[in-house]
Protein backbone atom coordinates (compact mmCIF):
# COMPACT_ATOMS: atom_id res chain seq x y z
CA UNK A 1 0.00 0.00 0.00
CA UNK A 2 0.89 3.49 -0.71
CA UNK A 3 1.88 6.09 1.80
CA UNK A 4 0.48 8.94 1.51
CA UNK A 5 2.70 12.18 1.22
CA UNK A 6 2.60 15.49 1.12
CA UNK A 7 4.94 18.20 -0.95
CA UNK A 8 6.32 21.62 0.69
CA UNK A 9 5.35 24.12 -1.94
CA UNK A 10 6.75 27.28 -3.21
CA UNK A 11 5.09 27.11 -6.56
CA UNK A 12 8.21 27.47 -8.42
CA UNK A 13 10.68 25.22 -10.12
CA UNK A 14 12.41 23.24 -7.23
CA UNK A 15 9.22 22.35 -5.02
CA UNK A 16 7.67 21.07 -8.37
CA UNK A 17 10.38 19.56 -9.84
CA UNK A 18 10.66 17.59 -6.55
CA UNK A 19 7.14 16.83 -7.10
CA UNK A 20 7.13 15.62 -10.45
CA UNK A 21 10.46 13.16 -9.26
CA UNK A 22 8.26 12.17 -6.12
CA UNK A 23 5.23 11.10 -8.41
CA UNK A 24 7.71 8.54 -10.43
CA UNK A 25 7.84 6.63 -6.75
CA UNK A 26 5.81 3.82 -6.52
CA UNK A 27 5.53 3.71 -2.81
CA UNK A 28 4.12 7.22 -1.74
CA UNK A 29 1.19 9.42 -3.60
CA UNK A 30 0.88 13.07 -2.89
CA UNK A 31 -2.14 14.18 -1.74
CA UNK A 32 -1.54 17.72 -0.37
CA UNK A 33 0.90 20.73 -0.94
CA UNK A 34 1.87 22.66 2.45
CA UNK A 35 2.37 26.33 1.22
CA UNK A 36 2.77 29.11 3.91
CA UNK A 37 1.67 32.32 2.83
CA UNK A 38 2.02 35.90 4.40
CA UNK A 39 0.88 38.80 3.03
CA UNK A 40 2.84 41.43 3.48
CA UNK A 41 5.15 40.08 1.16
CA UNK A 42 7.99 38.01 2.92
CA UNK A 43 7.31 34.59 2.55
CA UNK A 44 5.84 32.60 -0.72
CA UNK A 45 8.09 34.89 -2.74
CA UNK A 46 5.49 37.82 -1.87
CA UNK A 47 3.04 36.21 -4.43
CA UNK A 48 -0.88 36.55 -3.97
CA UNK A 49 -1.67 33.27 -2.25
CA UNK A 50 -4.99 32.95 -4.59
CA UNK A 51 -2.39 32.00 -7.15
CA UNK A 52 -1.21 28.91 -5.39
CA UNK A 53 -4.61 27.83 -4.61
CA UNK A 54 -5.52 28.23 -9.10
CA UNK A 55 -2.18 25.88 -9.59
CA UNK A 56 -2.91 23.07 -6.80
CA UNK A 57 -6.16 23.19 -8.97
CA UNK A 58 -3.91 22.58 -12.03
CA UNK A 59 -2.59 19.93 -10.91
CA UNK A 60 -5.65 18.63 -9.62
CA UNK A 61 -4.06 18.47 -5.81
CA UNK A 62 -5.57 19.88 -2.63
CA UNK A 63 -3.37 22.73 -1.05
CA UNK A 64 -3.30 23.36 2.27
CA UNK A 65 -1.95 27.50 3.22
CA UNK A 66 -1.27 28.76 6.71
CA UNK A 67 -0.63 32.23 7.20
CA UNK A 68 2.77 33.29 9.19
CA UNK A 69 5.37 35.56 9.99
CA UNK A 70 9.33 34.50 9.45
CA UNK A 71 8.81 33.76 13.74
CA UNK A 72 5.61 31.41 13.43
CA UNK A 73 6.83 29.92 10.37
CA UNK A 74 7.68 26.78 12.00
CA UNK A 75 4.76 26.17 14.38
CA UNK A 76 2.71 26.72 11.17
CA UNK A 77 4.38 24.48 9.07
CA UNK A 78 3.88 21.67 12.17
CA UNK A 79 0.13 22.54 12.66
CA UNK A 80 -0.49 22.17 9.51
CA UNK A 81 1.19 19.19 8.66
CA UNK A 82 -0.24 17.58 11.64
CA UNK A 83 -3.66 17.65 10.74
CA UNK A 84 -2.67 15.60 7.38
CA UNK A 85 -2.78 11.40 7.53
CA UNK A 86 0.65 11.35 6.16
CA UNK A 87 3.73 9.34 6.15
CA UNK A 88 6.03 11.52 3.95
CA UNK A 89 7.18 15.06 2.62
CA UNK A 90 8.63 15.93 -0.46
CA UNK A 91 10.62 18.83 -0.56
CA UNK A 92 12.92 21.03 -3.16
CA UNK A 93 15.93 21.24 -1.35
CA UNK A 94 19.23 20.68 -3.74
CA UNK A 95 22.49 21.60 -1.39
CA UNK A 96 21.67 23.97 1.15
CA UNK A 97 22.67 21.98 4.23
CA UNK A 98 21.03 24.15 6.67
CA UNK A 99 17.52 23.68 4.59
CA UNK A 100 17.95 20.00 4.97
CA UNK A 101 18.50 20.56 8.66
CA UNK A 102 15.86 22.23 9.04
CA UNK A 103 13.26 19.24 7.06
CA UNK A 104 15.23 16.60 8.90
CA UNK A 105 14.46 18.17 12.65
CA UNK A 106 11.02 19.34 11.77
CA UNK A 107 9.76 16.09 9.82
CA UNK A 108 11.53 13.96 13.23
CA UNK A 109 9.30 15.88 15.12
CA UNK A 110 6.30 14.97 12.98
CA UNK A 111 7.06 11.40 12.57
CA UNK A 112 7.09 11.57 9.41
CA UNK A 113 10.13 10.49 6.60
CA UNK A 114 11.72 13.22 4.72
CA UNK A 115 11.91 12.88 0.82
CA UNK A 116 14.49 14.96 -0.84
CA UNK A 117 14.41 13.98 -4.51
CA UNK A 118 16.75 16.83 -5.79
CA UNK A 119 19.18 16.67 -2.98
CA UNK A 120 23.11 16.66 -4.19
CA UNK A 121 22.46 16.53 -7.87
CA UNK A 122 24.29 18.54 -10.47
CA UNK A 123 22.34 22.08 -10.69
CA UNK A 124 23.63 22.27 -14.14
CA UNK A 125 21.60 18.72 -15.04
CA UNK A 126 19.26 20.02 -13.25
CA UNK A 127 18.34 23.25 -14.74
CA UNK A 128 18.29 21.45 -18.42
CA UNK A 129 16.03 18.66 -17.60
CA UNK A 130 13.48 20.78 -15.83
CA UNK A 131 12.98 23.23 -18.66
CA UNK A 132 12.76 19.84 -20.64
CA UNK A 133 9.67 19.14 -18.96
CA UNK A 134 8.08 22.15 -17.32
CA UNK A 135 7.29 25.95 -18.41
CA UNK A 136 7.96 28.34 -15.53
CA UNK A 137 8.46 32.23 -15.20
CA UNK A 138 10.70 34.04 -13.60
CA UNK A 139 9.14 36.38 -10.81
CA UNK A 140 11.46 37.51 -8.86
CA UNK A 141 15.10 38.47 -8.94
CA UNK A 142 17.84 39.84 -6.90
CA UNK A 143 18.61 43.27 -9.02
CA UNK A 144 22.68 43.26 -7.75
CA UNK A 145 22.87 39.88 -9.76
CA UNK A 146 20.31 39.18 -12.54
CA UNK A 147 19.66 42.08 -14.75
CA UNK A 148 15.62 43.46 -14.47
CA UNK A 149 14.60 42.74 -18.22
CA UNK A 150 14.79 38.77 -17.35
CA UNK A 151 11.87 39.09 -14.73
CA UNK A 152 8.12 38.39 -16.70
CA UNK A 153 10.65 35.78 -19.01
CA UNK A 154 10.28 31.80 -19.27
CA UNK A 155 13.50 29.68 -18.06
CA UNK A 156 15.21 28.71 -21.29
CA UNK A 157 18.70 27.60 -22.61
CA UNK A 158 19.34 31.71 -23.21
CA UNK A 159 19.02 32.24 -19.49
CA UNK A 160 21.01 29.02 -18.34
CA UNK A 161 23.96 30.81 -20.40
CA UNK A 162 23.75 34.25 -18.81
CA UNK A 163 23.39 32.74 -15.68
CA UNK A 164 26.98 30.57 -16.72
CA UNK A 165 28.44 33.44 -18.43
CA UNK A 166 27.93 35.44 -15.01
CA UNK A 167 29.12 32.48 -12.33
CA UNK A 168 25.50 32.41 -10.80
CA UNK A 169 24.01 29.36 -9.53
CA UNK A 170 21.92 27.81 -12.12
CA UNK A 171 18.90 26.92 -10.36
CA UNK A 172 18.98 30.35 -7.79
CA UNK A 173 20.46 28.68 -4.50
CA UNK A 174 21.58 31.70 -3.17
CA UNK A 175 18.43 33.83 -3.96
CA UNK A 176 19.47 34.87 -7.14
CA UNK A 177 16.17 34.21 -9.11
CA UNK A 178 12.64 32.68 -8.23
CA UNK A 179 10.04 31.28 -10.53
CA UNK A 180 6.65 30.21 -10.51
CA UNK A 181 6.02 27.32 -12.59
CA UNK A 182 2.64 27.43 -14.97
CA UNK A 183 2.91 24.03 -16.99
CA UNK A 184 4.30 20.54 -17.22
CA UNK A 185 3.80 16.77 -16.83
CA UNK A 186 1.50 16.45 -13.78
CA UNK A 187 -0.32 19.74 -14.88
CA UNK A 188 -4.39 18.40 -15.99
CA UNK A 189 -4.06 22.01 -17.31
CA UNK A 190 -1.83 24.97 -18.07
CA UNK A 191 -1.98 28.28 -16.42
CA UNK A 192 -1.66 31.99 -18.27
CA UNK A 193 0.15 34.91 -16.43
CA UNK A 194 -1.61 37.93 -16.72
CA UNK A 195 -2.15 41.61 -15.44
CA UNK A 196 1.27 42.03 -13.80
CA UNK A 197 3.62 44.58 -12.37
CA UNK A 198 6.86 45.15 -11.08
CA UNK A 199 7.46 46.27 -7.67
CA UNK A 200 10.63 46.88 -5.38
CA UNK A 201 11.15 44.84 -2.01
CA UNK A 202 11.61 47.41 0.15
CA UNK A 203 15.03 47.46 2.16
CA UNK A 204 16.40 44.79 -0.71
CA UNK A 205 17.28 44.42 -3.64
CA UNK A 206 14.52 42.09 -5.28
CA UNK A 207 11.97 42.69 -7.96
CA UNK A 208 9.24 40.76 -7.75
CA UNK A 209 6.46 40.32 -10.70
CA UNK A 210 2.62 40.70 -9.12
CA UNK A 211 0.66 38.62 -10.96
CA UNK A 212 -3.04 36.85 -11.59
CA UNK A 213 -3.02 33.56 -13.23
CA UNK A 214 -5.95 32.00 -15.07
CA UNK A 215 -6.54 28.53 -16.37
CA UNK A 216 -6.24 28.06 -20.32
Amino acid sequence: MKSNAFCSWSGGKDSCFALHRASLNPEIEVKYLVNMVNKEGKIGHGLDPRVFEIQARALDLDIKQKEVTWDTYEKGFKETVGKLDVGHGVFGDIELEGHREWVENVCSTLRIDPILPLWGEEPEELFKEFIEKHESVIIKIDSEKIERGWLGESLSEDFFEYLVENDLHPMGENGEYHTFVINGPLFKRSLKIDENKVEDVEDRSDFILHFGVEEV
